[in-house]
């Protein structure tokens, strides 16, 4: 994991074979003002490359869970769940003197 920003972070993972990979979907699931993770995991979206992927779209200053599934040669594989907490908002950025 890397690059988390208010918005956005970059996942990172690495997978045995990578000449025959039939999916890899990133699933996700948000935090909610309690600090709970709030209801179920979103549909997944098919991520970008083998390796990595750039989620954006957040919301400031929230936490997520995420995981990855692969799947090759009929095979599944799931990666630990990785929690990331975006950057908050800058609120001095907002105020004017």
């Amino acid at each position: 994991m890397s690059d988390i920003t208010q918005s956005s972070v970059t996942l990172t993972w690495s997978i045995g074979d990578t000449h025959h990979v039939d999916s890899i979907q990133l699933f996700k699931r948000e935090y909610d003002a309690s600090g709970s993770a709030a209801g179920p995991w979103l549909t997944p979206t098919n991520a970008s490359s083998v390796s990595s992927h750039t989620v954006t779209s957040l919301t400031p200053g929230t936490t997520y869970d995420f995981y990855v599934r692969i799947e090759s040669y009929g095979n599944t594989d799931e990666t630990a769940i990785t929690t990331v907490t975006t950057g908050a908002t800058d609120i001095a950025a907002l105020h004017t003197y």
